[in-house]
């Protein structure tokens, strides 16, 4: 690898601090492009605070020539949107649409899907860290100009006391009878009798309707516990099957933790449910290492050339914040 080098620096302004994260790449091979998304924030206080989540906005950049170059950023906007009013139901300062965990695909139609999340109106915790979310997707297709015409799917949401922090962190894939499924994180922090559960539901039409969300299960019919964290789901073009990369814990969870151990697994398409069988270990707190360090935030791609998978992660000490090298993570797929 080569040094690695700063693509972006915050930026001071008279009302506050703008900084970007949360990037997500997507290679657009219909359209030979590359896009990248992330979000652009605004910290009136240089610190995160409840206020910044609603001043989160999505934005994305277009790269004609393999991501050597990228063409000026434009802000995320639906059909009858505003930069203030970009999407039905969100509004500058009141809440928000955002990126997290985020990995757009190009549908079968040719129609990018962005998973994102919605910031509930009226959150009703004042704390950054328990705001209450709805999940979907933004729909992108071509627009004249070049660029990209965007819709919004419908958002999903979940009683708060099955989830204290909603639905959030969608992870969706295009199944082989062209349904998508959603697979979302969810939170029991604050209400610790209450099973810490990843949510699934698909949608028929793309993302612009879903069915009600309900608590993933194994294929079996069995639930398991999941801490809050986000996930991925990836299809192998070596088999052809669709696969799930997450953590599963064998007790319930207390909110975020614990983080490990991460898994993978196979998912039926048929009942869009995780097979049981399949399920296995990539990686694992080890027993010298504190209780609440994560194995969660992790990238994942195919190897063009062997068909494997390829994770990156690093291992987070939560009170310290300190972290190892990251980690890369070689998975066969047979």
């Amino acid at each position: 690898w080569s040094e690695p080098r700063p693509t972006y620096t915050p930026r001071k302004t008279a009302a506050g601090t703008e900084r970007q994260g949360e990037s997500a790449m997507l290679h657009d091979v219909l359209r030979n492009r590359v896009i990248r998304f992330f979000n652009r924030a605004l910290y009136p206080g240089d610190t995160f605070t409840r206020e910044v989540v609603g001043l989160t906005a999505i934005w994305h950049e277009i790269s004609t020539d393999g991501g050597r170059t990228f063409a000026e950023p434009r802000q995320v906007i639906t059909a009858g949107g505003t930069p203030d009013s970009p999407a039905p139901g969100v509004n500058r300062g009141e809440n928000s649409m955002m990126i997290s965990f985020s990995v757009p695909f190009v549908d079968s139609k040719g129609r990018i899907i962005l998973p994102m999340q919605r910031l509930h109106k009226a959150p009703l915790s004042l704390s950054p860290y328990l705001v209450p979310l709805d999940a979907g997707c933004l729909i992108g297709e071509c627009a004249a100009d070049g660029g990209i015409s965007w819709t919004a799917g419908e958002m999903v949401c979940t009683d708060l006391a099955k989830s204290s922090r909603g639905l959030y962190e969608p992870a969706i894939a295009e199944l082989k009878d062209g349904r998508l499924l959603m697979v979302c994180r969810g939170s029991n922090a604050s209400l610790q009798t209450v099973p810490g559960r990843k949510w699934a539901c698909h949608s028929e039409d793309a993302g612009a309707t879903w069915s009600a969300p309900s608590p993933w299960a194994y294929d079996t019919g069995e639930l398991f516990f999941s801490p809050s964290t986000g996930s991925r789901l990836i299809r192998s073009s070596k088999n052809g099957r669709l696969y799930w990369i997450g953590n599963i814990t064998p007790t319930n969870p207390n909110g975020n933790l614990p983080r490990y151990p991460l898994v993978i697994g196979e998912v039926d398409e048929s009942s869009t449910r995780l097979v049981h069988g399949s399920v296995r270990m990539i990686d694992n707190r080890e027993e010298a290492e504190d209780e609440k360090m994560q194995i969660s935030n992790f990238r994942v791609f195919e190897d063009r050339g062997t068909g494997d998978f390829r994770l990156a992660a690093a291992r987070l000490f939560f009170d310290s914040l300190e972290t190892t090298a990251t980690w890369e993570y070689r998975i066969a797929v047979l």
